[in-house]
């Protein structure tokens, strides 16, 4: 379907992740894998999503260690 003509301006792909291993015993933040794979006139692109907090928020998760997330990666968009 992502060959066929379409009106839509954007395509995405969108699936589970596997949560980020905790210090802990027990489940992790849950995760998804977003991927844009189609825009008119602009590249697609990937990246995973975290749940961050108890507001709903998303946010692009550190990539390694105890480093923190860049702000700059903070979705302000409330999980459905």
């Amino acid at each position: 379907p992502f060959s066929e003509p379409s009106a839509a301006w954007t395509r995405w792909r969108i699936g589970s992740a596997p949560s980020a291993r905790l210090d802990v015993a027990g489940v992790g933040r849950a995760r998804w894998s977003v991927e844009l794979a189609r825009q008119r006139g602009g590249e697609g692109f990937s990246l995973i999503l975290e749940a961050s907090d108890e507001t709903g928020c998303l946010a692009v998760p550190a990539e390694l260690g105890h480093r923190a997330a860049e702000t700059v990666g903070t979705a302000r968009f409330a999980a459905a």
